[in-house]
C-alpha cells in the first residue's frame, strides 16, 4: 500500500504531460519586433506521432521566455517587446517543447546615406537612405520612416526622394517612433552661361499698361536653369518701372531699357511707352 501514492503521482504526471503529444509546432518560427510594447501572437499546435492535432493538449501549453526583460510571453502566446535583444520563447506540453527566436530591435538612432547632400539645379533629385539602428547598434531592416523638411521651398522629400525646389539650405528629418535623425540638403544654382529676355522689345500703348518679361537662363551645356530669378533694373524708372519678378509698368511716354543680371551675365529689353 505504501507504493500507491507514488503510482498515483506517476499516473498524474503522465496525464499532465499528455503522453500522446510527440511534437509541438510553433508559428511563426522566428519573430522580430521593432517597437517597445509591440505585441505579436505565437500559435502552438501539439501533435501526436501521426502529425494529428491533440486538441485537449492545447490547454496544457506552457509558454516561457528565456529573457523576459527582452520580451515577455503570456499564457495565450502573446509576446510583448520590452527592450532590444534576443530571447527564446518556448511552448511546452509536459516534456515536449518547441522554441523560437524572438529578436527585439527598438530603433534609437537614424543616420543617412549619404550623410549630407548638395543638389545643383532646381528640380534635380537624389534618393537618401535612412539607416535605423537599435541601442545595441544593430541595423533594423525593413522599417518605414516618416519624412519632413524644414523648408519646402528649398527641398521636398517623399519616401526618401529629395527634389530641389529652390536655392538654399533645408533640414530633412526622419522619424520612427521615438527615434529621429536629421540631415542637411544644400541647393545651389549652376553657373549662368547665357541669358536672354522674352520679349526682347515691347511697346506699351498707354501709361498704366504692363508686361511681364521672362528671363531664360542657360548653363554651360545649354540646359535651362530653373528657379533662378535675376536682378532687374530700369534705365529710367520715370518712364517704366520693373519689379523683382520682371513685371514692367508704363509710367509716362518715352523709352527705357530693362536690364536683367544673373551672375556675370546681363540682358536688356527695350520698352517704348506711347
Amino acid at each position: 500500500m505504501s507504493r500507491l501514492p507514488g503510482l498515483l503521482s506517476l499516473v498524474g504526471l503522465l496525464a499532465a504531460c499528455g503522453p500522446s503529444v510527440t511534437t509541438v509546432a510553433v508559428e511563426p518560427n522566428k519573430l522580430t519586433l521593432i517597437a517597445k510594447d509591440q505585441k505579436a501572437t505565437l500559435t502552438a499546435q501539439p501533435k501526436d506521432k501521426d502529425g494529428q492535432m491533440v486538441v485537449d493538449a492545447i490547454l496544457k501549453l506552457r509558454w516561457t521566455s528565456s529573457d523576459p526583460a527582452v520580451a515577455a510571453v503570456g499564457a495565450n502566446g502573446v509576446v510583448t517587446a520590452l527592450k532590444s535583444g534576443v530571447t527564446k520563447v518556448s511552448a511546452a506540453v509536459g516534456e515536449v517543447s518547441s522554441t523560437v527566436d524572438v529578436v527585439v530591435s527598438i530603433p534609437t538612432t537614424i543616420t543617412f546615406d549619404p550623410p549630407k547632400t548638395e543638389l545643383v539645379g532646381v528640380k534635380k533629385s537624389v534618393t537618401i537612405t535612412p539607416i535605423v539602428k537599435d541601442e545595441a547598434g544593430r541595423e533594423v531592416p525593413g522599417v518605414v520612416v516618416i519624412w519632413s523638411t524644414s523648408d519646402n521651398n528649398v527641398a521636398s522629400i517623399t519616401d526618401g526622394l529629395v527634389v530641389a525646389e529652390g536655392a538654399g539650405t533645408a533640414t530633412l528629418k526622419a522619424t520612427l517612433g521615438e527615434a529621429s535623425g536629421s540631415t542637411t540638403i544644400v541647393v545651389t544654382h549652376p553657373a549662368v552661361a547665357g541669358i536672354a529676355l522674352e520679349p526682347a522689345a515691347q511697346t506699351l500703348e498707354k501709361v498704366g499698361d504692363a508686361v511681364r518679361l521672362k528671363a531664360n537662363l542657360t548653363d554651360a551645356q545649354g540646359q535651362a536653369i530653373l528657379g533662378f530669378n535675376p536682378k532687374w533694373s530700369s534705365s529710367d524708372p520715370n518712364i517704366a518701372t520693373v519689379s523683382d519678378a520682371g513685371q514692367v509698368l508704363a509710367v509716362k511716354k518715352g523709352k527705357a531699357k530693362i536690364k536683367a543680371v544673373a551672375g556675370d551675365k546681363t540682358a536688356e529689353a527695350e520698352i517704348i511707352v506711347k
